[in-house]
């Protein structure tokens, strides 16, 4: 059964903040989902992004800026979320 995006968001914050370059790393593996790391063919960020991004704003996790671009866009699980990640 594969793990849900929900679930591979959490176990890969556990540990910590991560940038959302990183998260994106751990949580879509370009070895294992190349489809998502496809830039449009009009440009615009890949696929994996979008789904990353809405994702975020769905579980409702902090995120700040340290700069601009995806490696300094911060991402973390709030302090009142338990971890209930199946791993």
């Amino acid at each position: 059964m594969a793990v849900k995006t929900r679930d591979r968001i959490i176990q890969a914050l556990s540990n910590g903040p991560l940038s959302f370059y990183e998260l994106a790393l751990k949580v879509y593996p370009p070895d294992d989902y190349p489809k998502a790391w496809r830039y449009c063919r009009h440009g615009g960020p890949p696929g994996c992004y979008m789904t990353l991004s809405a994702m975020i704003r769905r579980m409702d996790l902090d995120e700040w800026s340290r700069g601009s671009g995806s490696a300094n866009r911060m991402v973390m699980l709030p302090h009142r979320m338990k971890v209930h990640a199946n791993t």
